[in-house]
């Protein structure tokens, strides 16, 4: 990812990447010495562990969310309307309209899946983007209601 985003920034995309949630300080330095190699610490930032409140501020100022694991935190941050893109895994096959309010990835088109995230989900245009997003956060609501995910479990 890391490398992926110095690429994108070579194309004239001005990306941003924060890693959040290290509690290993050996890997986190590992990552940050990688980082200053690439001369990409001005735009890519790790973060430790933070409390939910701080983390979803964080969610909240992003335009595109990206796990490669299940964890709480993609439906917390489907709750702010954050678009996300997940690695296609049946135990998140639940979460994401594709082009809706995310889009699925595997690991041969993960890039391909941020290019298209780009144009999806980010507009030049601040008050558009902010109406997609609430769009967006509405159909999270609606996608993650209790009686939904019900539904979806009981399906499978």
């Amino acid at each position: 990812m890391i490398d992926a985003v110095v690429g994108f920034r070579k194309l004239g995309y001005p990306a941003k990447y924060w890693l959040i949630g290290f509690d290993d300080k050996s890997s986190l330095n590992y990552i940050n010495e990688y980082i200053e190699q690439r001369n990409a610490h001005p735009y890519i930032k790790c973060f430790p562990f933070m409390d939910y409140e701080k983390l979803r501020k964080y969610q909240a100022a992003s335009d595109i969310g990206l796990w490669c694991q299940v964890t709480i935190s993609i439906q917390q941050a489907m709750g702010t309307g954050l678009p996300v893109l997940l690695e296609q895994k049946k135990s998140v096959s639940h979460l994401v309209k594709e082009e809706v309010n995310g889009l699925y990835f595997n690991k041969q088109t993960i890039t391909e899946a941020l290019l298209q995230s780009f144009s999806l989900f980010k507009n030049n245009n601040q008050g558009q983007y902010n109406t997609k997003r609430a769009k967006t956060a509405l159909e999270n609501k609606s996608l993650l209601s209790y009686s939904n995910l019900i539904t979806k479990i009981l399906q499978l």
